[in-house]
């Protein structure tokens, strides 16, 4: 799982935002990568100040975006 954890990392500081967004959205839909997500922020953030608000909105609207699939996932199969 570490080798997993390191290039999920790799991918999201290499993508930026987007790269986080598609962390957060894995974290809360079907992978569990606890804290990865907020340490990446934390990692993010510390390396470009000025794009702080960015990164929090990309994080935040990756795992919304994950929670709302499950949800819909599971809406569908309880029919």
């Amino acid at each position: 799982m570490r080798g997993f954890a390191d290039w999920v990392r790799g991918v999201a500081l290499t993508l930026g935002a987007p790269g986080l967004y598609l962390v957060a959205f894995l974290d809360s839909s079907f992978l569990s990568l606890p804290e990865i997500t907020d340490l990446l922020v934390v990692w993010m953030v510390t390396r470009n100040h000025d794009a702080l608000a960015f990164y929090v909105i990309a994080a935040t609207l990756g795992s919304l975006t994950g929670c709302l699939l499950m949800y819909f996932i599971g809406r569908n199969s309880a029919r």
